[in-house]
């Protein structure tokens, strides 16, 4: 399958049409058909005032907020995205640990990184609001109502 192009000349990198017309209709809030991240071309442009690190966060972040990515697909290796993009793998891991840190990747043991699935994002944040009810629940201290006559 031949995929027409959009040339970047700032970065010389080439964004696939059929990606573009992807997230349009995602942000269009209409029905978009996602696909395994390691198939998504990321572009960085060194001479934008945000770091390349920023750039690839915000870039990954957005596909998957989105929906335009398929829940567990795996992640590029560092290595493999930094080479692709020329950039070091301090830039990619530094990319990676922001995604983990909000909650929209995963990594288990001996296992490479992958996007976290949404029932896992919502599960995982109303445990927490519950847990919290409960703890307010219990601490709360126990009013009894005493009669006092008076004589």
């Amino acid at each position: 399958m031949k995929f027409r192009t959009i040339e970047n000349p700032a970065t010389e990198g080439n964004i696939k049409l059929d990606d573009v017309v992807r997230v349009i209709r995602a942000l269009n809030k209409l029905p978009v058909e996602p696909k395994p991240i390691r198939e998504w071309t990321f572009v960085v442009d060194r001479k934008r005032p945000k770091s390349v690190k920023k750039q690839l966060t915000h870039q990954m972040g957005f596909l998957i907020d989105h929906g335009l990515v398929v829940d567990g697909s795996l992640l590029p290796s560092e290595r493999e995205l930094a080479n692709s993009l020329k950039v070091t793998r301090n830039v990619v891991r530094g990319a990676y640990e922001q995604l983990m840190r909000a909650g929209k990747i995963e990594s288990k043991t001996k296992e490479r990184l992958t996007v976290r699935s949404l029932s896992k994002k919502n599960s995982g944040s109303t445990s927490g609001s519950a847990k919290s009810k409960r703890l307010v629940k219990r601490s709360a201290p126990k009013l009894t109502a005493k009669s006092h006559s008076s004589k």
